[in-house]
């Protein structure tokens, strides 16, 4: 349905070049942040919630809440058993050491797409990181190549549709294919890396510094997965 090149045997291969496999094992405390989040995740989705690698940890996979608003993808969602991306989930899931899945950037890395660029909202995103450090988990960067061409995007008035965003309200005018405009352009190849995990320390109650202290390592060991692959997998290697 999304065209031959939206395959999942590359993000195998690429898993593979990770030294990932065998993937990690269920309730290993592991928690994946995936990036870029683009218009519609579609590597989160194709080579992530659909990739085997992920369905043998059994992880738990968390999207907007706003998403459950709508009777037809809450339907949708349910049934592949995704949960809402709320505080209480993170810390119920994560009390039990369960594999989490999710996408940090969210509404604003959506907003901040542009045709052909790398880009992602990271530096403001320090929750995820107190979670780990709280439930004493490791965190694995997970970048998607090919994510940058999978829309067409009105890139205009960027401030005001971020400011929107604020209030959980997301503002991006796009279309993949012609004849169904939400469904991603389909010559485009999906690559997605998997970085080693970041180990952290259990702390119960994590301070400012503890947060921005790991939160710079999970920056820094971003960019170094992003630097490692962009000269084969990124047709215009530019910085996340």
């Amino acid at each position: 349905m999304f065209g031959n090149k939206l395959n999942k045997e590359i993000a195998s291969k690429t898993i593979e070049e990770n030294n990932l496999v065998p993937f990690v094992k269920p309730d290993d405390r592991a928690l994946f942040a995936f990036h870029p989040h683009g218009v519609l995740p579609n590597g989160f989705a194709f080579n992530g919630a659909h990739h085997m690698g992920f369905v043998h940890s059994h992880c738990r996979w968390l999207v907007s809440e706003n998403l459950f608003w709508f009777p037809v993808i809450k339907d949708l969602l349910n049934w592949m058993d995704f949960s809402c991306v709320a505080k209480s989930t993170f810390h119920r899931f994560m009390s039990t050491g369960q594999n989490v899945c999710f996408l940090p950037g969210g509404f604003e890395e959506a907003t901040l797409y542009e045709r052909g660029k790398h880009r992602v909202y990271i530096k403001k995103r320090f929750g995820f990181i107190k979670l780990a450090l709280q439930h004493g988990y490791k965190v694995h960067p997970v970048y998607t190549f090919g994510e940058e061409y999978t829309y067409h995007t009105f890139p205009y008035l960027l401030q005001l549709r971020l400011k929107f965003n604020e209030f959980k309200i997301p503002v991006v005018l796009f279309y993949g294919l012609l004849r169904c405009f939400f469904l991603p352009c389909s010559d485009v190849d999906l690559i997605t890396v998997v970085g080693e995990g970041l180990v952290m320390p259990r702390i119960e109650q994590p301070t400012k510094e503890h947060v921005r202290k790991y939160h710079a390592q999970y920056v820094d060991a971003l960019q170094k997965l992003f630097d490692k692959y962009k000269c084969a997998y990124a047709d215009s290697a530019v910085d996340a």
